[in-house]
């Protein structure tokens, strides 16, 4: 999925030079280049570019409840770090329009990572109060803060159509401090993204929304950073803006804290490892000569790190995806040199990627 949809926008790229496609979670390219080597290096050339956009400096976008600090803390390590070797570049904006409500740890997590910006639009998913704002200051723990923007078209797969741009208006919850909003467009999901039949429906609203002003104005910018820095500057530095201060509870999905025990066990079990080796293996390098392992940590890490998805962790995935994560779990528990893996779903050693 991840090879089709971006070699799509890569095509795309080259018959729209306007075209921006912005893609977050370091292990989708981590995948690419292993498995898809000639994608990987037309996609960086689209990075090279400012046409393919990295978001999100995560490693995957992960549930922010059931997770350690430690582990939310490795998410951002991880995603900004590969980001950082392979295309030279850290991320501003913290993306994860999906996740089942987002922890009050955050801000100040994501200032210390390098992002004072985040999106999000899962909390319009809110089925008893709504949530009333679309663009404000969200304060955390500490009283950090990181400016944050929920799309107002309540959706990450919209299909530029005219009632979309219309909803971006009239569902905008601050209009009275800045008008500007972001219309996420595409096939998302089962992927694909967008389409040349959006953008060109996207030229034609803007052609419309410049001469005659059929439609809401519409304006493509180059990077999602540059939509937060032009809030910023037409708010003072966002201090025209409204604040809400600690969690962002999502009150729709509360039913998947229910399920997927036996998972939340394994990642509980694996954190806890993984904080007693590094530091083991951290006290021995002063007690006798001994080799740091970092490739295996890294390795254990990263697979912890997968099974953290916003919709793994959470309950909310098939049968099959379990399967694949006790084989996961298992090997994260294999690299230790003890308790050899189960098997699962037949022969399998790890999940198939696409």
């Amino acid at each position: 999925m991840v090879a089709r949809s971006w070699a799509t926008q890569v095509d795309l790229m080259d018959r729209y030079a306007e075209h921006r496609f912005a893609a977050s979670q370091a292990q989708q390219y981590k995948w690419l280049k292993a498995d898809y080597p000639s994608i990987y290096e037309r996609v960086k050339q689209k990075i090279k570019s400012g046409q393919f956009i990295p978001v999100g400096g995560s490693w995957v976008e992960n549930d922010t409840n059931f997770p350690s600090g430690e582990s939310l803390c490795r998410q951002l390590i991880y995603g900004q770090r590969f980001f950082q070797k392979e295309f030279g570049i850290t991320c501003k904006t913290f993306w994860l329009p999906d996740t089942v409500g987002y922890a009050p740890q955050l801000p100040q997590l994501l200032r210390l990572a390098g992002m004072p910006y985040f999106f999000t639009q899962k909390m319009s998913w809110n089925n008893i109060n709504k949530f009333p704002n679309s663009t404000f200051n969200w304060v955390g723990l500490d009283n950090t803060q990181v400016l944050t923007h929920m799309a107002p078209t309540e959706t990450y797969n919209a299909q530029v159509e005219a009632g979309e741009l219309q909803k971006s208006v009239s569902n905008h919850g601050n209009l009275a401090e800045d008008k500007h909003s972001l219309l996420l467009f595409g096939n998302g999901d089962g992927g694909g993204g967008p389409l040349a039949g959006m953008l060109e429906r996207l030229k034609r609203f803007q052609s419309l929304s410049d001469t005659i002003g059929a439609v809401p104005r519409v304006g493509i910018v180059d990077t999602v950073d540059e939509f937060f820095e032009g809030i910023q500057n037409r708010t003072q530095g966002g201090k025209e803006l409204v604040t809400w201060h600690g969690e962002l509870y999502l009150e729709f999905h509360r039913g998947t804290y229910t399920s997927q025990a036996r998972t939340r066990s394994n990642n509980r079990r694996a954190e806890i490892l993984l904080r007693e080796l590094e530091y083991l293996t951290s006290m021995a390098l002063f007690t006798k000569r001994h080799r740091y392992p970092k490739d295996t940590l890294d390795s254990m890490w990263e697979d912890v790190l997968l099974c953290q998805f916003h919709d793994v962790l959470p309950g909310s995935c098939i049968e099959m995806v379990y399967e694949d994560t006790t084989v996961i779990y298992d090997e994260v528990m294999r690299k230790r040199g003890k308790d050899p893996p189960r098997r699962t779903r037949g022969s399998q050693n790890r999940p198939r990627r696409t």
